[in-house]
């Protein structure tokens, strides 16, 4: 992967905030972010208060956070909390964790990079790049998306795929008659069998991404789409376990592989893997909890039972660090992870994604403490996000299925404004 240029997101918005003020103001010179007054103590005071808040939210054992202030010469990180309360060990600033969706921008990524070297096309479909090989025995593309009787699946391009757009229901969280963990859902399967068997059934299964593809299939999910491809927007981890097919499906290569090459190893993420398709690297991962007691059960260790993951894989089965996450986001937004600057404004091209966020090709943009920001959250409880504005990352993790990541995100933005920028 060649990158003979670096495409700052950060200088552009400035850019056109210059433009914008000396049109605007007669000329006046234009107001530092920082107001000139940054103050380091502050900002780790009142940091701090935000990690010891989190840390006292009902339900969560654990937690990580990091900000990278690199125009401020400022950085923090800091741990809370036992990485795996039943054996007392203290969470560290350095331990991976299951970053779940975040793992989005990283598929995008690798799709991106895939599209920059030719090997397919944001508006290639569905119909011409998966191997009918793939598919259940009487089933082809064109049944990835049904509605009404009309079947839309091999028309479903790169590019719906990537923004959600598709109109494809979410093989996780989406029952045939609802979504959002409705009753029929996996997810809400797996909850039950927590409850009742204490996951010795769905939620020990181990899956292969064959068969998350055929389980989408033949659920009835495919024959349940909720609109038409390029008519609205529903987030939805099939798109993204799709996307796992089609990087196989141009490359000849397995997803983990290609993800390890083009990504990974290119940017030195010791500690970033994809999980139960390559070995574990560094130290096991934090535990992580599914708050079950607003359905009469307890507060479940994912870790600490056994409950298996790997139905996430191209959506959200990666495990990484705070500090991966932090590099990874930066080396994205300046530019140094695609040969053009065209793939960064592609991939920063929104559609509306409801509640007024926007959703690119694997980022989502929206607004905390009245900043935008740009990144990603996670089932888990992680996120990732860039400040254009202050040229800031912020990365936490609070390993709680259930917990808002917007309060946290808000919290430590207008902790950091607070204190100058």
């Amino acid at each position: 992967m060649n990158r003979p240029k670096t495409f700052s997101l950060h200088a552009l918005f400035f850019s056109v905030a210059l433009l914008f003020l000396s049109a605007g103001c007669g000329g006046d010179d234009p107001v530092s972010p920082s107001g000139g007054g940054f103050s380091a103590d502050e900002a780790v005071a009142a940091l701090d208060s935000v990690a010891d808040a989190v840390i006292a939210i009902s339900g969560v054992e654990n937690a990580v956070f990091l900000v990278d202030a690199p125009g401020e010469d400022f950085s923090w990180t800091a741990a809370r909390g036992l990485a795996d309360p039943a054996a007392g060990d203290s969470m560290t600033a350095d331990l991976p964790f299951r970053i779940a969706s975040v793992s989005k921008i990283f598929t995008a990524a690798l799709v991106l990079d895939l599209v920059e070297e030719g090997l397919l096309g944001l508006d290639d479909s569905l119909g011409a790049l998966l191997d009918s090989a793939l598919f259940p025995e009487g089933y082809a593309a064109a049944d990835l998306h049904s509605r009404s009787g009309v079947r839309s699946g091999g028309a479903i391009t790169v590019r719906r795929l990537l923004n959600h757009t598709s109109g494809m229901r979410d093989y996780i969280f989406d029952g045939i008659s609802g979504t959002g963990g409705a009753p029929g859902s996996l997810i809400y399967g797996y909850a039950q069998d927590i409850l009742t068997t204490g996951g010795a059934g769905v939620a020990s299964t181990r899956w292969t991404p064959e068969e998350l593809f055929a389980f989408y299939l033949t659920s009835g999910l495919s024959g349940a789409a909720l609109f038409p491809p390029g008519e609205g927007f529903h987030y939805s981890n099939t798109n993204y376990m799709i996307l796992g097919h089609v990087v196989e499906a141009v490359t000849g290569n397995t997803f983990d592989a290609e993800l390890r090459s083009r990504i990974i190893e290119p940017l030195g993420l010791a500690d970033t893997y994809l999980e139960y398709r390559e070995t574990a690297v560094g130290e096991s991962p934090a535990h992580h909890f599914f708050d079950l007691r607003r359905l009469g059960g307890p507060n479940i260790d994912v870790i600490g039972m056994g409950i298996d993951t790997s139905l996430e894989w191209g959506c959200g089965g990666m495990v990484s660090t705070a500090g991966d996450l932090a590099r990874f986001l930066r080396e994205l937004v300046e530019g140094r992870l695609f040969d053009h600057p065209s793939t960064l404004q592609a991939m920063f091209g929104w559609v509306g994604a409801g509640g007024g966020d926007e959703y690119g090709l694997g980022v989502r943009r929206g607004t905390a403490a009245g900043v935008t920001v740009i990144g990603h959250g996670g089932f888990w409880g992680a996120r990732a996000a860039y400040i254009p504005e202050w040229d800031v990352v912020v990365v936490f993790a609070v390993n709680q299925a259930f917990a808002d990541l917007d309060v946290p995100l808000e919290d430590m933005v207008s902790a950091l404004r607070d204190a100058g920028l």
